[in-house]
């Protein structure tokens, strides 16, 4: 096995975090640990003012309303992140996800989604169906894509929460151009310690991105020959049924180590590339 260096065993740890209580990945450096703690915590209404906070940030607004224009700078990572964590802590209640399903559900009508959220009430009404933020539901009864409310694109609170039809067009305009949910260009990163020169020498049809996604998802047997598929690749071995041990020899060092992190990390150190716990239990590249 090789040594784990300090910063390495770090991110190993968060990849371990993320998979208990929710990735916090980011394109831009945005620190989403606060929000799970508070999701976890379920205190509802604190973590939709953090959502607020880690949107602005990300979109560096100086606590400034979201425009329209500004809606297409949100990463599909962070939207992602924020989404997932959300959807976890409410068994899929709440999230974009779930607002999306409700906008579709009532034709894309924005009207019609804000009153559905109950973020918006009757049309007849003293204040033109605009509420007060305060008036909004916090708890894990509210809605269906109630929570997170979009306060980060309000000009003021202080005359009440409301969302312009612009921007609930706006943003899922975005979500889907972004195809937030099954496109590969939301597809989560590799974990940082893939090399970029591993990935340069990957030749097959499959990729360590797909090994990753198949290992997050205990697809323990697909995920066993991808990782035989990649090792044939590695040394220009692809179709060959077997390796030999002089091929074995060949493949550069960067390739079984992130390979055998990625299943160390993804078994929680049940399986790994060498050892009686090799990928199901038997190293079948040169069986």
């Amino acid at each position: 096995m090789w040594k784990i260096a300090p910063n390495e065993a770090q991110q190993i740890e968060e990849a371990v975090r993320s998979e208990l209580y929710g990735s916090i990945r980011s394109a831009l450096g945005i620190n989403y640990s606060r929000l799970r703690q508070l999701l976890w915590s379920q205190l509802w209404q604190e973590a939709d003012q953090e959502t607020e906070n880690v949107i602005l940030k990300a979109l560096r607004q100086n606590l400034e309303p979201v425009d329209r224009e500004a809606l297409l700078q949100l990463p599909c990572v962070d939207l992602l992140t924020i989404d997932e964590l959300w959807s976890r802590y409410s068994s899929g209640r709440f999230g974009f996800k779930a607002q999306q399903q409700v906008y579709q559900q009532v034709d894309r009508q924005p009207a019609d989604f804000l009153r559905t959220l109950d973020w918006r009430g009757p049309r007849i009404s003293l204040t033109g169906g605009i509420k007060p933020y305060k008036n909004l539901q916090f708890s894990a009864s509210a809605p269906p894509g109630h929570l997170p409310t979009w306060r980060w694109c309000c000009p003021s609170l202080d005359s009440g929460y409301d969302v312009s039809d612009s921007i609930v067009e706006g943003l899922f305009r975005h979500l889907e151009s972004a195809s937030l949910w099954g496109h590969h260009r939301c597809r989560p990163p590799l974990p940082p310690w893939v090399t970029s020169k591993s990935i340069m020498v990957m030749t097959t049809d499959w990729t360590l991105s797909d090994l990753a996604d198949l290992l997050k998802g205990e697809e323990w047997q697909a995920a066993d020959k991808v990782t035989q598929a990649l090792m044939r690749a590695a040394v220009n071995r692809e179709g060959v049924g077997s390796l030999a041990a002089m091929d074995l020899a060949q493949i550069p060092c960067e390739i079984l180590h992130d390979i055998d992190h990625l299943w160390v990390n993804a078994s929680f150190g049940h399986f790994w590339l060498f050892g009686a716990a090799a990928p199901l239990h038997r190293a079948r590249w040169y069986l």
